[in-house]
């Protein structure tokens, strides 16, 4: 029975990485621009894990004036080592 389990869990443990979802690791953190303040344009853009974001007016608002959600259809590196 013991045998049984670890082969189990082994089989798990290959499966549940390949099954998940595409990493949005790299695209998550904060993005801030304080010399859009002027234009009125959202000078902070917050990128979440379960895919929402927030846009901030200022880079010291504490409420966002602007939630929603994205999706990554297509992902890739740079030569640069930026993501896109």
């Amino acid at each position: 029975m013991k045998k049984l389990f670890v082969i189990s869990l082994l089989l798990l443990a290959m499966v549940l990485p390949a099954a998940a979802d595409t990493d949005l690791a790299p695209l998550i953190g904060t993005w801030v621009n304080p010399e859009y303040n002027p234009k009125r344009q959202d000078s902070k853009s917050v990128f979440l894990a379960d895919g929402t974001g927030e846009d901030y007016a200022t880079t010291y608002a504490a409420e966002p004036s602007m939630v929603w959600t994205y999706t990554v259809e297509e992902a890739w590196q740079d030569a640069g080592g930026a993501y896109w």
